[in-house]
């Protein structure tokens, strides 16, 4: 217990619940070796009836079938807390990011991961064929790999991979963690394009002739999506905000 002074002097009072008009709350909430796994509240704002026996009872009702389901799912929603925080960490990367389980079943897999690999070995290529190659050439590659990938048109990627035991993995369990990125070529005179890959390279080429999206994907033999996100990948790393800027930055660089 703490007094009312204390508790509206406190940084959880004035950070958070008084920005919202809360006032009041009471809740539950779930640990599992003094690590927090979940919980729930009831906020009400100062002008709000108070609480009631009533109120308890609902809470301590719920809790129940909601621990239930902790227990049952903890596994999944900590994948899915790992994803998210991978994700929301990678989502603006260049560089490619795979974790997979001992069972070499992928965790995660991050959107740059999936450009590169199109990059490397062509179209339709997924993370399993990737993990084919890598069985095949390097058969030891999970202990830790430091490779060099060469693309169709002679980029260079560096794949790096590291086993990660539990307790240093994210989700508790071991993992095997792989790092693609390009290489940077010193010996490519003008070419500032880093980080643009093969297939945004085409893009670029046939917006700069004044292509649509529709006749882009016709060419490329790709879908309207994957064009489109194409696009917005080269407006985010050009730092364009139109199609007239993207094609002057583009070839200002090159």
């Amino acid at each position: 217990m703490i007094s009312r002074e204390k508790y509206e002097n406190s940084g959880y009072y004035c950070d958070f619940l008084s920005n919202y008009n809360i006032y009041n709350e009471i809740g539950v909430f779930f640990t599992e070796k003094d690590k927090l796994i979940g919980g729930m509240a009831l906020l009400r704002s100062r002008e709000e009836r108070p609480y009631t026996r009533k109120d308890a009872m609902i809470l301590e009702f719920l809790s129940k079938h909601i621990l239930t389901y902790l227990n049952k799912n903890k596994e999944l929603i900590q994948k899915d807390l790992m994803n998210n925080i991978l994700m929301n960490f990678t989502k603006d990367s260049r560089d490619g990011l795979i974790v997979i389980d001992e069972k070499s079943n992928p965790i995660f897999v991050n959107e740059a991961s999936y450009e590169i690999l199109d990059e490397i070995f062509g179209e339709n290529k997924n993370i399993k064929f990737l993990l084919g190659y890598l069985d095949c050439n390097y058969p030891n590659w999970k202990r830790g790999l430091s490779v060099e990938l060469v693309s169709r048109d002679m980029s260079r990627f560096q794949l790096r991979t590291r086993s990660l035991p539990g307790r240093e993995s994210y989700n508790g369990k071991g993992v095997v963690e792989l790092r693609i990125f390009e290489i940077a070529d010193k010996n490519k005179a003008g070419n500032k394009l880093i980080g643009v890959t093969r297939r945004e390279r085409e893009v670029l080429n046939l917006l700069s002739k004044g292509f649509s999206n529709e006749e882009i994907s016709a060419e490329l033999i790709i879908s309207i999506y994957t064009t489109k996100k194409h696009i917005r990948n080269l407006f985010f790393k050009l730092g364009a905000k139109s199609r007239t800027e993207l094609i002057w930055k583009a070839f200002n660089r090159i």
